[in-house]
């Protein structure tokens, strides 16, 4: 009686869609991760939008919401945060800086063709006179994944503004591809 009910029961279990198990662990900050989630929503919510009107009010909700989450939540901080180093860049004239634009990933990764597409993008101006995070930014390499500490930067009346990375989208983009002015405090190559 027992050897039926132990077939029916392993065909049962063998039958199971278990693609769920096979699915990658994102084990970034609980932060990092509501900040994309929240991205997402405001970016269904424009998307779902259907004219011009409506859309512009889906950006203005959702850029209002992002701040808020980033002011009230975060307290505009980043602490250990996975990136991925897209560019690193000396600027001499009219200031000398190094201009560092980092992406995180919406995903688990980052699309190989086009990583600055579909992704947080934190834009640094780093001081050339901090010798601590120049010398850490010496040693990587555009792709090198990194943790990042640092802050969202605030305008002029103390909000947090943001728009679309690509060339000419501003604030199209700004959920699916949102471009963060960015302090960095210190900047570490992962596995390092």
């Amino acid at each position: 009686m027992k050897l039926p009910y132990i077939l029916f029961l392993s065909i049962l279990l063998a039958s199971c869609d278990q693609s769920y198990m096979n699915k990658p662990i994102d084990n970034r900050p609980a932060t990092e991760l509501s900040l994309i989630k929240r991205l997402s929503i405001a970016d269904s919510a424009y998307d779902a939008s259907e004219n011009e009107i409506k859309k512009t009010e889906a950006i203005e909700k959702g850029k209002s919401d992002i701040a808020k989450f980033i002011i009230d939540t975060l307290h505009s901080d980043v602490k250990e945060w996975p990136a991925i180093v897209h560019e690193i860049r000396v600027v001499q004239y009219p200031i000398n800086y190094i201009d560092v634009t980092l992406l995180i990933s919406k995903g688990i990764t980052l699309d190989e063709k086009y990583p600055n597409f579909n992704a947080v993008v934190l834009n640094a101006k780093v001081d050339q006179t901090d010798s601590v995070l120049k010398n850490s930014l010496k040693e990587l390499l555009r792709g090198d994944t990194v943790l990042v500490n640092g802050f969202f930067e605030k305008d002029v009346n103390e909000n947090i503004d943001f728009t679309g990375y690509s060339i000419g989208q501003g604030d199209k983009e700004a959920f699916s591809n949102p471009s963060f002015n960015f302090t960095l405090k210190k900047i570490t190559k992962k596995g390092k």
